[in-house]
């Protein structure tokens, strides 16, 4: 018989091996402008434009838009395979806070 493996906790996780460490939304804030943070989160919400995706994170109760562009690191595909990732998926999620 297989066993399955237990779920981690949103937000948990170790990536200590790697020299990085996960960042919990709640966590989130206007001095971490700049930074680059490791999240893992539900996918809330979606929406696609092209070459453009947003996306709503939640962890509990709280949330975090992130958007996926087309660039130099991320591809038109990447784009349109962030905006088909079926709602209430785990995803982890790198990228850089901003401020609007």
């Amino acid at each position: 018989h297989r066993r399955k493996a237990p779920r981690a906790a949103e937000g948990s996780g170790d990536c200590r091996q790697a020299g990085r460490q996960w960042t919990k939304l709640v966590d989130v804030s206007e001095a971490q402008v700049g930074k680059t943070v490791l999240i893992r989160a539900r996918l809330h919400t979606s929406r696609g434009t092209g070459k453009l995706c947003f996306l709503v994170l939640r962890q509990q109760y709280h949330t975090i838009q992130a958007v996926v562009s087309v660039g130099d690191k991320v591809s038109k595909q990447m784009v349109k395979f962030a905006a088909d990732i079926h709602l209430e998926s785990i995803v982890d999620v790198e990228g850089t806070i901003s401020s609007t």
